[in-house]
């Protein structure tokens, strides 16, 4: 007959199974704990930089138009005199005071030259929604900023475009604005503009 299993022998048996067990456990070395530590700093690192982007784009003037301009839909069709009102509705969620603005369709060069300037930093802020695109500049005597500015369709949040001319000492000559539409702009395209000025200093 086999011997009785007491609970001396069970134990013992219980005992001898949990440590062959353990033996043929490998804890992570430390290599997996480098590299776990690497993953960590890594997304800790883009937060970081992408707040920091942010951060130098707002100190430079670059206003942050995300989340300001939802519920401004580009439409999808409408006149050009409907689609510059839509992005007129935009720009005037500038963070700063505008001492200009303007707003219609793109039927034809438009050019704004009756500012005096003064020392500063002046932002000018460009929506276009329709078809083409509109080449805007900002200028003071020498001193000019220009950029090719895309007409944003069918866009949930459209963006407006910023361009940046800073001047300094006493400017005498005036500011001027000029947007010049492409082929597919004119007639097809609305337009909003607005200035922003930050003294220097």
């Amino acid at each position: 007959m086999p011997d009785a299993i007491t609970d001396e022998r069970a134990r013992a048996e219980f005992a001898r199974l949990r440590a062959d067990e353990l033996s043929r456990l490998v804890p992570p070395g430390a290599d997996a704990v480098r590299r776990t530590v690497r993953r960590r700093r890594t997304r800790t690192t883009v937060a970081g930089a992408a707040l920091t982007a942010a951060v130098l784009l707002a100190a430079a003037g670059y206003p942050q138009w995300a989340g300001r301009t939802g519920g401004n839909h580009s439409p999808a069709s409408g006149t050009p005199a409907d689609l510059g009102a839509s992005a007129a509705a935009v720009i005037a969620r500038a963070d700063g005071t505008l001492l200009d603005t303007g707003q219609g369709a793109l039927d034809t060069v438009k050019h704004i030259d009756d500012i005096a300037p003064e020392a500063g930093t002046y932002l000018l802020h460009v929506l276009c929604l329709g078809r083409g695109s509109l080449d805007a500049v900002i200028s003071a005597g020498s001193a000019e900023t220009a950029r090719s500015v895309p007409c944003e369709h069918g866009t949930d949040a459209p963006e407006p475009a910023t361009l940046s001319l800073r001047l300094t000492g006493r400017p005498t000559d005036p500011l001027t604005v000029t947007l010049q539409p492409d082929a597919a702009a004119i007639d097809g395209a609305g337009f909003a503009y607005g200035i922003e000025h930050r003294p220097a200093g």
